[in-house]
C-alpha cells in the first residue's frame, strides 16, 4: 500500500533522515520506534506532505505522492494524527470531526452523522456540544483520532497517541487499533510505550539517527542486542 524508497532529509547541515526504506502492507500495522531526534515524526511529515523529502520517493497505492500537498495526499486515503493534539479551541467535540468529514460528504447533515458515527467508534464519551478546550489529556487524544478518522482514511498515521496515558487508557487505545485493523484500516504508528508496540505491531522498524536499525516481526526486534541495548533496556523480556 505504501512503499517509502530511500528517503532523505536534511535541515541546515543536519541529516534527519538517511535513505529510509520500507513498506506497508494493506491490513497491516507498522510500528517506528527508536529514541527522541531518531527522525520518526519527521518522517510522518514527509509521507503527509507537510515537509518534502530532498531526495528519495513515496508512493501509495502506486500514486507517487512525496511532491503533492498535504490536502491532496488526505485525498488519497492518508489520514494522520499529530503528537501535540490541537483541536479547534473555539469548536465543540462534534464540529471538530465534522472538519474532517466535510472531505468525503456532500452535505452538512451529512457530515454531522459521520462525525457522530466516528465519535462513537473512538468511544469519545462526552456530550457532542462540549468544548473541546474543556477536554482531558486522554479526550483530546480521541478527539485528534476521529478528526483523522473522519476523512475515511485506508492508512492511518498515529503519532504517539498514547503518550502520557495511564495504563487502562493504553490498553483502551490497544483495543481501538485493533478494532480499526478489523475495519480494514492500515495503521503506520510511532510509539514510544514499548509493551503497546510489541502487542500491536505487525512489524516493526527501528530507526537511529534517521537510519534504519532493524526491520523484522516484535520477536525479531524484542531479541536484536542492539535494539535491547540501545531502545528496549530492561522494558521487554523477550
Amino acid at each position: 500500500m505504501l512503499e517509502v524508497n530511500n528517503l532523505v532529509k536534511s535541515f541546515g547541515g543536519l541529516q534527519v533522515t538517511k535513505k529510509v526504506s520500507f513498506e506497508v502492507k494493506k491490513g497491516e500495522i507498522f510500528g517506528i520506534i527508536g529514541p527522541n531526534g531518531a527522525g520518526k515524526t519527521t518522517m510522518f511529515n514527509q509521507i503527509s506532505g507537510f515537509i518534502k523529502p530532498d531526495s528519495g520517493s513515496i508512493t501509495f497505492k502506486g500514486n507517487s505522492i512525496e511532491k503533492r500537498s498535504p490536502k491532496d495526499i488526505c485525498k488519497l486515503g492518508i489520514g494522520r494524527t499529530f503528537q501535540i493534539a490541537q483541536p479547534f479551541p473555539k469548536m465543540s467535540v462534534l464540529e471538530n470531526v465534522m472538519v474532517g468529514s466535510l472531505l468525503r460528504t456532500k452535505s452538512i447533515n451529512q457530515a454531522r452523522e459521520k462525525a457522530k458515527e466516528v465519535l462513537d467508534f473512538v468511544q469519545l464519551n462526552v456530550p457532542y456540544d462540549t468544548p473541546s478546550s474543556n477536554l482531558t489529556i486522554s479526550d483530546r487524544k480521541r478527539l485528534e483520532v476521529a478528526k483523522a478518522l473522519a476523512t475515511e482514511p485506508e492508512l492511518i498515521l498515529l503519532d504517539e497517541v498514547m503518550a502520557g496515558l495511564n495504563q487502562t487508557g493504553v490498553k483502551e487505545f490497544i483495543n481501538l487499533i485493533f478494532e480499526l485493523k478489523k475495519r480494514g484500516t492500515s495503521v503506520l504508528i510511532i510509539e514510544h510505550i514499548m509493551e503497546a508496540m510489541m502487542t500491536l505491531s505487525d512489524r516493526i522498524l527501528v530507526l537511529n539517527y534517521g537510519e534504519e536499525v532493524l526491520t523484522g516481526k516484535p520477536q525479531e526486534v524484542a531479541n536484536n542486542p542492539k535494539v535491547i541495548e540501545a531502545y528496549l533496556g530492561d522494558e521487554i523480556h523477550a
